[in-house]
């Protein structure tokens, strides 16, 4: 009902959440958008609204942002029509720049999503990807850059430490973190990783 966050009640459901967390003294990183959230309408004012919204809440308990949530992934805005590419990076710099001109301290986090040679398509597989992105600047504002990484869905196998020397080739001065990991959905083991 409030994607941009503007009205105060927005905010009810995650202040008593946070301030569990940190009493329990946990390192919270803020997402400014989930991947499977981007609205079909999304466009770059609206995104800026939305992060210069939470940061003004909470850029004095949350120093982490993660501005891309798998910005590679074919299903933003919708898995049958999803949002064209120049949008989707045009939203993840104008959510990025926001952050840093709240505050140039506050950590920047973008989230890759892994399925090279796994894609659906031959646009949005992680090197493919991002090689146009980081040359379109979509990475100069970032700080952090992670991989999802879901072995069921996408293998990786022992491509582990070449993916990540890749992506240190690829964005040397960025750090480096596997942003999410899973094997398990469900009650049910689908997959394995043995590294």
């Amino acid at each position: 009902d409030d994607f941009i966050y503007a009205n105060p009640r927005s905010f009810l459901e995650y202040d008593a959440a946070i301030a569990a967390l940190k009493r329990n003294k946990i390192h919270i990183m803020g997402s400014v958008l989930d991947s499977t959230l981007w609205p079909r309408t999304i466009d770059a004012r609206q995104a800026a609204a939305r992060t210069s919204n939470l940061l003004m809440k909470y850029k004095d308990t949350i120093r982490s942002w993660e501005v891309a949530s798998e910005p590679n992934g074919n299903w933003l805005g919708g898995a049958r029509n999803s949002l064209p590419e120049d949008t989707v990076l045009r939203v993840v710099k104008e959510m990025a720049a926001e952050v840093k001109k709240i505050d140039p301290s506050l950590e920047t986090v973008a989230t890759l999503y892994w399925w090279e040679g796994t894609a659906g398509d031959d646009r949005h597989p992680t090197f493919t990807w991002l090689k146009r992105a980081a040359a379109d600047g979509a990475f100069r504002q970032i700080d952090v850059v992670g991989l999802s990484i879901y072995p069921d869905d996408n293998p990786m196998g022992l491509a582990f430490d070449t993916t990540f020397r890749r992506l240190h080739q690829a964005l040397p001065d960025k750090r480096l973190v596997i942003g999410s990991f899973g094997y398990v959905e469900g009650k049910e083991l689908d997959g394995y990783w043995w590294l």
